[in-house]
């Protein structure tokens, strides 16, 4: 049998995960001492939550499309042309063409789709990825509303809630890319020169493209969108801030200045000297 054989696909799966989490936890180790460093993308604060509310809108879709494609017997479009050799001297004349799918979990002959082991090692190796594919996404849709709608009151627990599953949808994103090693499935080769076999995706293998692309999106607005606890902390920091700065400017121009006791005090000595004075002068004028 040709083609990538599963101990050599797992090896190079564990190489990737190893590279990819090491990357990203490197990098959040990397950006708590120096956040400075930290890549940062000026968003509208207004647009923030609608952006948030469209990520879940897509954890949505890609987890309705990751468990289509991985129940659908139609993954992969198998075509077999079988040719017959007819005597000497004459050419190869193909008298059969037939068209099967094979899925993650069946096959479909005649437009009938049945579901089982299909008995492969290529096959159930791309078939456990869906599965984990399908679970990390479904964690994901519960995790992600109990931050989003705040269940979660605790803003350092959220915040924690939220990263954890940025890395699910990672994760989630390379198993539904390995669900195309079904590919190296032996119903693609060719089984003698008489027999010519073309395999190209059907459509379970065409929306799990598509799924593809909307995991490799989600994961980027984890990456750039801030989590929703720490947000609504500062604003509500900033608005108590303004709030406070608005109350002193009210009363600020409405508050006269207080005179204290003794200047009071002093005021009244003065005005009892200066009618002393005025006595004075009055009574030496008559004088």
């Amino acid at each position: 049998m040709s083609g990538l054989s599963v101990g050599g696909f797992i090896g190079i799966v564990i190489v990737i995960l190893i590279l990819n989490v090491g990357g990203v936890i490197g990098y959040y180790k990397f950006t708590e001492k120096n956040p400075d460093k930290a890549v940062s993308v000026n968003l509208d604060s207004g647009l923030v939550p609608k952006i948030r509310y469209g990520l879940l809108g897509l954890i949505l879709l890609s987890w309705i499309f990751s468990i289509a494609c991985t129940t659908a017997c139609t993954f992969i479009e198998v075509e077999q042309n079988t040719k017959v050799f007819l005597g000497m001297g004459s050419q190869y004349n193909t008298n059969y063409s037939g068209k099967f799918y094979l899925g993650l979990r069946g096959a479909e002959y005649g437009g009938e789709c049945t579901t089982g082991d299909m008995g492969e090692d290529r096959i159930r190796t791309a078939y456990a990825f869906g599965v984990i594919n399908n679970l990390l996404t479904t964690a994901a849709l519960i995790g992600v509303p109990l931050v989003l709608f705040n269940v979660i009151k605790n803003a350092e627990m959220a915040t924690k809630i939220w990263k954890i599953m940025g890395f699910l949808m990672l994760a989630s994103t390379w198993c539904c890319l390995f669900t195309f090693y079904v590919q190296q499935t032996g119903a693609c080769d060719g089984i003698n020169d008489f027999v010519e076999i073309e395999c190209s995706l059907g459509g379970a293998g065409i929306a799990q493209v598509f799924n593809s692309i909307f995991l490799i999106g989600i994961c980027l607005l984890f990456f750039i969108l801030p989590p929703p606890a720490v947000e609504s902390a500062d604003s509500n920091e900033a608005n108590k801030k303004g709030k406070d700065g608005e109350e002193k400017k009210e009363k600020a121009p409405d508050e006269e200045p207080t005179k204290s006791k003794d200047d009071s005090s002093e005021e009244e000595k003065e005005d009892e000297e200066t009618g002393e004075k005025g006595d004075f002068v009055n009574a030496k004028e008559e004088d």
